[in-house]
């Protein structure tokens, strides 16, 4: 380890050229990466206020003189099939949350507190990872 004087680092910092930026390392692999990341959710939440958007409005997409309203959501929660569907669905949710949390309460405990034999192999299908780190199991 060395130690570095604070004349040192003042130094250093001032450098002609030398920003915040320039001492950063730059992967182009995380730039291009967290473009097509980005890119996807404009797209995906561009989408998605479309069909907002098209649920508070009456009429076709080409009609004119359209106002906002939310008779849409007035006529659907009048129909009892959505209703029955909307219970149905709150069913299986809660169903898949009485199996699913303990099974994964369980297999959390077991592979954090035992020493079985897979357990680096379950730690690492369980975590996320950026290049070049590695999980010592």
């Amino acid at each position: 380890m060395t130690l570095v004087s604070p004349a040192e680092i003042q130094s250093q910092s001032t450098e002609a050229g030398k920003g915040l930026f320039a001492r950063l390392p730059f992967d182009p692999f995380t730039a291009i990466s967290g473009a097509v990341v980005i890119g996807s959710c404009a797209i995906v939440l561009g989408l998605v206020g479309v069909v907002g958007w098209l649920s508070l409005v009456e009429g076709l997409p080409g009609d004119a003189g359209k106002a906002l309203t939310l008779a849409n959501y007035h006529k659907v929660f009048e129909d009892p099939f959505v209703l029955t569907v909307l219970w149905n669905t709150l069913q299986f949710c809660f169903a898949t949350l009485v199996v699913a949390m303990p099974l994964g309460l369980i297999g959390a405990w077991l592979v954090e507190r035992t020493d079985f034999y897979g357990h680096g192999m379950a730690l690492s299908a369980a975590s996320t990872h950026r290049r070049g780190e590695h999980v010592a199991a």
